[in-house]
């Protein structure tokens, strides 16, 4: 089912709530990586939606895979279109990123 339904996103490219919302469902089944998938065909259709590359952000931040979360928070942060709410919480993530590292 879940590849059937990353074919429906590349065929038909979502609009990014139906894009975000399969995210979710995907996170809730414990499978990061098929809300990694959706959203990053969502970037394909829409490069600049600041929602699913924050949202990436996090997933990635979630698998512990820091180098990939930092370029999606670093991008949301540059983004001159993206809503200042969510640059804020991109800056925070990179903030606490670059804390932990030793």
């Amino acid at each position: 089912m879940r590849s059937l339904f990353l074919a429906l996103l590349v065929a038909t490219p979502a609009v990014a709530e139906e894009a975000l919302s399969a995210a979710r469902r995907f996170e809730a089944r414990q499978d990061p990586e098929g809300a990694i998938a959706v959203l990053e065909r969502r970037l394909i259709a829409a490069p600049g939606d600041a929602g699913a590359q924050l949202k990436l952000g996090q997933l990635y931040e979630s698998i512990r895979s820091e180098k990939a979360a930092r370029v999606y928070y670093a991008t949301v942060a540059r983004n001159d279109a993206a809503p200042a709410s969510l640059k804020r919480v991109a800056l925070d993530r990179l903030r606490i990123i670059d804390r932990s590292k030793p």
